[in-house]
């Protein structure tokens, strides 16, 4: 680590060298994350619903773990912003990876018979969704890792028995991608996803462990037993899932806030529009979500949510404005101006018990705005041009060229 300091690739390489090296640190990590997770709400100081599953009788009170958090808490930070800092710099592992496990042969069948029950639903049909696909969260709260060789992956199934074989691909819309290391030694796990990453399974086939080892050489020649392939793709959706948990009421109070200011703040560069734009969104369906009433005033935390939603939607138009993105800075800007009926259909930032005389006036100024500074020679998505076009209905002008196309 002394050798590193001052230079950012090799320092924060190090330590994710040192996280995959040292199995007694990656252990007590993951024992850590789980136990975490299995922790009664008001051990956490929590008010928010109880969790699904029962706490976990040799799980440790919550004094017992502070200690343990306290230490460990910044060697988890340093790995996820190594991760991070390594996605920001385009370095990241495309291919294939591989993970061999061995569940319990109960809970694997559930599996499989709901994802059979679920692929035969009308649900199914829009795969995207997190509502409305088959997820899988793997790692317990910590770190996911898989291996690159697929040889390998064969190699460990064969000598630890396991019934389970998962394929990893990064997922062609909005992928999430692991960092793949060169490590010495045999059947180690050499990519590592980031905590945010989510898998969305895409096939379950079932197998028998010879049908792997075609060549006779991963030592499955032998016996032979049944093995289910679960092949998945691995997704990043931080907005879609935080939308989800708040809906279903899965967060703490402030909770979804904090995790969306430091979701903003660790963005790249070249991504910053786009995630104040996402956030924005984020906040601004989370205000909607528990209040109806248009002419009543907002509760605190849904107010703090509107405030802030119009605050990041501004910085998302000046940022994307400066940078040359047309396109992003008009859903943006019309992101903050909507009536109550396109607020309503797109689930756009709107006042409640605002005039609509007021609404009217920064629509107008939006709507110049646009036709005096944005439009012909322009590429606009379909999305942009549609709320172009209900704004200028909406203030009975004109609809722009650009727009009509």
């Amino acid at each position: 680590m002394r050798n590193a300091v001052g230079d950012t690739f090799q320092l924060l390489l190090t330590a994710l060298w040192l996280y995959t090296r040292e199995a007694w640190l990656r252990h007590t990590l993951d024992a850590l994350a789980l136990a975490l997770q299995h922790l009664p709400e008001a051990a956490m100081g929590a008010t928010g619903s109880a969790p699904e599953s029962a706490p976990l009788p040799t799980v440790p009170t919550a004094p017992q773990l502070v200690p343990l958090v306290e230490a460990l808490a910044p060697c988890m930070q340093l790995v996820q912003s190594a991760l991070s800092w390594f996605e920001e710099a385009n370095i990241h592992h495309t291919a294939v990876t591989y993970r061999p496990l061995l569940l319990p042969m109960l809970g694997l069948q559930r599996l499989v018979d709901r994802y059979v029950a679920f692929r035969k639903s009308e649900a199914s049909k829009d795969e995207s969704r997190l509502d409305s696909a088959f997820w899988l969260s793997l790692g317990g709260g910590s770190f996911f890792s898989s291996l690159s060789s697929r040889n390998s992956a064969i190699t460990r199934l064969a000598k630890t028995r396991c019934n389970v074989l998962l394929i990893i691909r990064p997922d062609e819309k909005i992928p999430s991608y692991p960092k793949h290391m060169s490590l010495r030694g045999s059947n180690v796990d050499d990519s590592l996803f980031p905590l945010e990453s989510l898998f969305r399974i895409s096939r379950i086939t079932r197998t028998v462990s010879t049908e792997l080892d075609v060549d006779g050489t991963c030592g499955l020649t032998n016996s032979r037993w049944p093995v289910i392939i679960i092949e998945v793709y691995s997704v990043s959706c931080f907005s879609e899932a935080m939308e989800t948990l708040h809906l279903q009421r899965q967060l703490r109070p402030n909770e979804l806030l904090t995790k969306v200011e430091e979701w903003v703040a660790s963005s790249p560069l070249e991504h910053e529009a786009e995630r104040y734009y996402l956030a924005g969104l984020l906040l601004a369906k989370a205000s909607r979500s528990s209040h109806t009433s248009k002419a009543a005033k907002l509760p605190p935390e849904q107010q703090v949510f509107l405030e802030k939603a119009q605050k990041l939607l501004g910085q998302s138009f000046e940022v994307s404005r400066s940078a040359g993105d047309l396109d992003l800075a008009t859903q943006a800007l019309l992101s903050k101006v909507p009536s109550a009926e396109r607020a309503e259909k797109h689930q756009l930032v709107q006042i409640p018990g605002g005039s609509s005389g007021a609404e009217g006036a920064e629509g107008r100024k939006a709507f110049d705005l646009l036709k005096t500074h944005f439009g012909e020679g322009r590429g606009f998505s379909q999305r942009t041009k549609e709320l172009v076009k209900e704004l200028a209905e909406e203030l009975g002008e004109s609809c722009p060229r650009w727009a009509d196309r």
